[in-house]
């Protein structure tokens, strides 16, 4: 549901609840929401807590 007043919006998707929430207010009050994920982190990146894979995961299924 879309208003004259709706704007595009991106919103960059951590995985965590704080982005989530804040692109679902964003849909609820009619603008159109773009979710986005980026990787800032090393190569290497191995490590089970706050590996990129699991926040990709995350954002993905957020954004279902």
């Amino acid at each position: 549901m879309t208003s004259p007043e709706s704007l595009n919006v991106v919103v960059g998707l951590s995985g965590g609840v704080d982005s989530s929430v804040a692109a679902m207010r964003l849909q609820e009050q009619g603008h159109a929401v773009r979710g986005v994920f980026m990787k800032n982190w090393e190569g290497d990146d191995t490590e089970d807590y706050c590996a990129a894979e699991a926040d990709l995961a995350d954002a993905r299924a957020v954004s279902a």
